[in-house]
């Protein structure tokens, strides 16, 4: 469809056309070729609010590798721009993704804390360790219940742990 709109000059539809059906019909070069040529200035900006609102990725979803997003977004600093994307597939339950959300919510210790019982692929000890760093007294609790989780898993490699009641 895109291409028949491409071919007979229709670039507004053919753009539309990309951004509502992505997960069939996107594809980047082609996308950049055709939103230069539209017409109408409004989809200017829903191309932006496109990229924005990360319907690119999510669309984009089935067929990436979600660690490899992240270290590419992390590598630029970028985390928080994909928090919505994070959500997205933390069900997938990946270490690199829940990790990534992890450091988003460390601002935010009841959405970390809710993270943090849902999933359970990261690093706990990495985790405390980077609420220990943080100048936050309220995350001291954080910090027991994830070593304290942690340690329970050890227990089983390490035999008994200390409490931490």
């Amino acid at each position: 469809m895109v291409f028949l709109y491409e071919t007979y000059g229709e670039f507004d539809n053919g753009s539309l056309a990309m951004m509502n059906h992505a997960s069939d019909a996107w594809e980047h070069s082609c996308f950049k070729d055709i939103i230069v040529k539209v017409s109408n200035v409004e989809i200017y900006y829903k191309a932006l609010k496109f990229y924005m609102d990360e319907r690119l990725l999510v669309s984009l979803t089935p067929r990436i590798y979600h660690t490899r997003v992240v270290q590419m977004f992390h590598k630029a600093d970028n985390l928080p721009l994909i928090k919505s994307y994070l959500i997205s597939v933390q069900g997938t339950n990946n270490e690199a993704v829940n990790e990534a959300y992890n450091d988003i919510l460390i601002e935010d210790d009841k959405s970390l804390r809710d993270s943090f019982d849902s999933f359970d692929k990261f690093d706990n000890i990495g985790l405390a360790k980077r609420l220990e760093n943080t100048s936050f007294l309220r995350f001291g609790a954080l910090q027991l219940i994830y070593i304290k989780k942690t340690s329970s898993g050890l227990t089983r490699l390490k035999g008994p742990a200390r409490s931490l009641d």
